[in-house]
């Protein structure tokens, strides 16, 4: 499956952003598969602060193999 997206920040809290990316929304475009849907989790070191903040876009592309 090959895929692009842009991750929407939806929470930061506790060292750990995540964010999501959807078909329904036009976030996500991918082929192959019949994904709705994908989620981004990021930890952060917790001795360091981060500028990411809820509604920042974070865009990502990717190929999955089997």
């Amino acid at each position: 499956m090959t895929w692009n997206a842009r991750f929407k920040v939806t929470e930061v809290a506790d060292g750990h952003v995540r964010a999501v990316a959807s078909v329904q929304d036009g976030t996500l475009n991918q082929n192959t598969e019949h994904a709705t849907g994908m989620e981004l989790l990021v930890s952060i070191d917790p001795e360091h602060e981060t500028s990411i903040k809820v509604g920042d876009e974070i865009p990502g592309y990717g190929h999955f193999t089997g």
